[in-house]
């Protein structure tokens, strides 16, 4: 177990917390052996892929080189700010549960920038 991805003992101690067997842990290691993630990531998709994009995004506002075409840089990095404040909110356990109106507002605005400008993140 030491080896696993702190991640996956993460998701492990929550299946703990909500009372799944050892049994169903073992599936879920297995799972994670053998495709990379498990089925407790189905429970809450947008949450997972919050987990997942906001540390690459925050590493790629530090390296990234280059601007879109037709954008310029201080639009490029407003817009990558926008989607880090958003994917903030999704990735954070209680937020992404209870936020208000202007946090939901913000993570959607994250989510309709990815698919406009998903394509164009690149170093």
């Amino acid at each position: 177990m030491s080896k696993l991805y702190p991640w996956i003992q993460k998701d492990l101690a929550e299946c703990d917390k909500l009372g799944h067997t050892k049994e169903r842990a073992k599936v879920f290691i297995n799972q994670y052996k053998e495709r990379g993630w498990c089925d407790a990531e189905l429970w809450n998709i947008d949450h997972e892929f919050g987990k997942w994009i906001l540390p690459r995004l925050k590493a790629y506002s530090t390296y990234a080189n280059g601007v879109p075409g037709g954008l310029k840089a201080t639009q490029w990095e407003k817009i990558i700010s926008d989607m880090i404040a958003g994917f903030e909110i999704m990735a954070h356990e209680k937020l992404n549960w209870s936020a208000t109106p202007e946090q939901e507002a913000q993570a959607n605005k994250a989510m309709h920038l990815f698919g406009k400008y998903g394509r164009s993140l690149w170093c």
